[in-house]
């Protein structure tokens, strides 16, 4: 049996992220969060069922009763509100 050293043990543990970059990854997560409730009901129901259920467009499309192409569009529309608030600094409505 051989020890491993303290860099090869995390490439076989996987990524190890220490509390500050933990910290930093829930911050982001919250931000995303508090911006999404800025965005129309819809945008924010094809975000969840595209990022948190990992669902298609198709399938995505099934549930809400859109075409597959308004889907997309709505999800482009919001990804790119999000990327616009979270780059303004905007958190809920307020503006930086």
């Amino acid at each position: 049996m051989t020890s491993l050293e303290d860099e090869a043990a995390r490439q076989v543990a996987g990524p190890w992220r220490g509390p500050a970059e933990e910290a930093e990854t829930q911050d982001r997560y919250s931000q995303v969060l508090a911006s999404m409730q800025g965005l129309p009901e819809k945008q924010q129901e094809v975000l969840r069922l595209k990022f948190q259920h990992g669902l298609s467009y198709k399938e995505i499309s099934q549930l809400t009763e859109d075409s597959i192409g308004n889907v997309g569009w709505l999800l482009h529309k919001a990804l790119k509100s999000l990327k616009d608030r979270l780059a303004g600094g905007e958190m809920q409505g307020v503006e930086a």
